[in-house]
């Protein structure tokens, strides 16, 4: 079942003011998003698609409450992405958190503060891991977010066959890791 489904290319999901991104609610009708910053719309497109262009000095979509997950573990997200500029090694393209502590349970950051090798960041536990494997952060060896280039960023939890792996363009960015301990929590905030 789809839980999120952010779509800048169908106007009937969000509202502006000229330019600047006022309010989003998914597709799916899970979330209402707040919009932070000053997220730009309608000003530029990707194979004649609207975008939504965050200028990263604040910018941000989250939802406003948490939502219930599959109990099960399994997990999947995707989307298209394309960075302009890094200005820390946690900028990020989405993130789940839990309301509880630790607040993350994953995202898909930069892991660097000037480019896009990538990273897999998971809670900040020191016990009770998603993964013990991966701990706090698994690098994207195999696969790097070219600069001003659109990408498919995919990842999944797959808590049937313990597995966690992230995509990039259809290519593994780094080996899926056959640890998935503890599932992630069934309450989420989309980021």
């Amino acid at each position: 079942t789809t839980v999120a489904w952010i779509d800048a290319s169908d106007s009937s999901n969000y509202t502006r003011s000229g330019t600047s991104l006022t309010g989003v609610t998914d597709k799916a009708g899970t979330f209402t998003m707040t919009v932070g910053g000053d997220v730009v719309t309608n000003s530029s497109t990707q194979n004649g698609l609207n975008v939504f262009d965050f200028d990263g000095t604040g910018d941000y979509l989250q939802s406003t409450t948490y939502a219930s997950q599959v109990s099960s573990g399994n997990h999947w997200a995707i989307g298209v992405f394309r960075w302009e500029n890094v200005n820390s090694n946690k900028d990020t393209l989405w993130s789940y958190e839990t309301n509880g502590s630790p607040k993350r349970d994953y995202a898909i950051s930069s892991g660097n503060s000037s480019a896009w090798p990538g990273e897999l960041d998971l809670d900040g536990l020191s016990s009770n891991r998603i993964s013990t494997t991966i701990g706090n952060a698994e690098t994207w060896g195999s696969k790097s977010l070219t600069q001003n280039q659109y990408h498919i960023v995919a990842c999944w939890f797959n808590k049937s066959g313990n597995q966690i792996g992230v995509r990039v363009d259809g290519t593994n960015a780094f080996t899926p890791v056959n640890d998935y301990d503890n599932s992630l929590q069934t309450n989420q905030e989309l980021r």
